[in-house]
């Protein structure tokens, strides 16, 4: 029996963190969750592996995209697929396009949208 992909979920609003949650456990899905960046990066440093990071762009303490540089720019981390949501897409897209492994998903999210994404860069 194959593994179940690991998911790092990053939204500060509980109800969308918690769909998204809710929605992956249900696809077979092993699904955590952080409501910021901070709590997400300090989960990575000690450890925490995971297949794909979902992540919200606007968070307190730490952003979605200072999220993704910290990913990206650690050897551990980098080469783990990043999807970053956003409400507002202006110029996310761009920024997204200059990082390897890295995809933009505009809020409101459409779930079959994301799973596909999820799909494709798991594989």
């Amino acid at each position: 029996m194959a593994e179940k992909k690991r998911v790092l979920v990053v939204e500060d609003m509980e109800s969308l963190r918690n769909w998204i949650v809710r929605r992956l456990s249900g696809c077979g899905f092993s699904v955590e969750s952080a409501v910021n960046g901070r709590e997400a990066w300090e989960r990575l440093e000690n450890g925490g592996r995971f297949d794909v990071i979902i992540s919200d762009k606007n968070m307190p303490e730490m952003t979605g995209l200072e999220l993704l540089t910290q990913v990206r720019g650690d050897i551990r981390t980098r080469g783990i697929p990043f999807i970053l949501m956003s409400g507002n897409p202006q110029r996310v897209e761009e920024v997204v396009g200059t990082f390897i492994h890295t995809h933009f998903l505009p809020k409101p999210v459409d779930f079959g949208d994301l799973l596909y994404i999820i799909n494709r860069s798991t594989q």
